[in-house]
C-alpha cells in the first residue's frame, strides 16, 4: 500500500473534492437505522446477494453516489464504500474503538478498513490492516501551528494544505442550522480561511449551509450584513465583479 509520501506526490497542485456525509449526499434516518442498513448490506454482499444499497427500503438511507466524478476525492467514515471511485479514505478514530464488541457497528467498520483497496488515513496503524496510513500529525501541526481540529473534515483540510493542493471542493459538508456540534462548522470555516491564505481556492457550492450568511432581518442586504437592501453600495458593478467568482 502507498506511503504518506506517495500520497502527497499524487496531490501536489491538484484539484480535489472533500466529501462529507451530509444530507445533500446521504439521507439518514435515525442513527441506528442508518448503520443497520449498511450492516445488512455488507452481510448480503458476503452471502452473494448483489443488491444496490439504494434498493433497501425506508426508513434507511438513500445515497447520492459520486460516479464519474472529475476530481480526486476524499471520503470520510466509510464513504468510500458508496463512492467507489474515492482515492483516499479517512477514518481518524483509533480502530480499537471500532473493533470493540460494544461498538454497534464493529463488523461494518472492520470490514471496510480490512478490505479497502484505497489508502485509509487514520490516527494509529495496526499491522493486520494493510490499507492504513498514519496521519502525519506532527508535520501538519508544525506547518499550521494550530490545534483547531474538531472533526475529521478538519484533518482532511489540513492535510490538503500540507500536500499543497491547488483547489478544494467541499461537497456534502452541509452543517445544518441546528447541528449539535456548532464547533464543527466554525472549525471548517476557520480552515477555509487558513487555506485561502495559502492561495488554495475553495468551492463550497456543494455544501448546503457552509460559508452561507445566516438569515437576518429582511431590511439587510443578504450578502452584506448591516447594509440596507436599497443601499447603492451593495449594487456597485465593480464590487459585484470582485466577488462573482467566489464559490460560497
Amino acid at each position: 500500500m502507498k506511503t504518506i509520501d506517495d500520497i502527497a506526490q499524487e496531490h501536489v497542485g491538484q484539484e480535489i473534492s472533500i466529501v462529507g456525509n451530509g444530507p445533500t449526499l446521504v439521507m439518514m434516518g435515525k442513527h441506528n437505522e442508518y448503520f443497520g442498513r449498511y450492516v445488512q448490506y455488507v452481510r448480503d454482499q458476503k452471502n452473494g446477494i448483489k443488491k444496490d444499497i439504494n434498493e433497501y427500503p425506508p426508513p434507511l438511507t438513500h445515497v447520492n453516489r459520486l460516479i464519474g466524478h472529475p476530481r480526486l476525492h476524499w471520503t470520510v467514515n466509510g464513504g468510500h464504500s458508496y463512492h467507489p471511485e474515492s482515492n483516499l479514505g479517512f477514518m481518524l478514530d483509533d480502530h480499537s474503538f471500532h473493533r470493540d464488541e460494544t461498538h454497534p457497528q464493529a463488523a461494518w467498520y472492520d470490514d471496510l478498513i480490512k478490505n479497502s483497496n484505497i489508502p485509509i488515513m487514520t490516527s494509529r496503524v495496526y499491522p493486520d490492516y494493510p490499507a492504513m496510513v498514519e496521519y502525519p500529525l506532527k508535520e501538519v501541526v508544525k506547518k499550521f501551528k494550530t490545534k483547531r481540529f474538531d472533526e475529521t473534515i478538519h484533518w482532511e483540510m489540513a492535510l490538503a494544505g500540507y500536500f499543497e493542493v491547488k483547489k478544494i471542493y467541499l461537497i456534502g459538508c452541509d452543517y445544518q442550522p441546528f447541528d449539535r456540534f456548532a464547533s464543527e462548522r466554525s472549525g471548517t470555516e476557520y480552515w477555509i480561511g487558513r487555506l485561502e491564505s495559502l492561495n488554495i481556492e475553495i468551492d463550497t457550492t456543494g455544501s448546503q449551509y457552509l460559508m452561507k450568511p445566516s438569515v437576518r432581518e429582511p431590511m439587510y442586504d443578504p450578502m452584506w450584513y448591516g447594509f440596507a437592501v436599497d443601499n447603492p453600495l451593495c449594487h456597485d458593478p465593480e464590487l459585484l465583479e470582485l466577488v462573482k467568482d467566489i464559490k460560497y
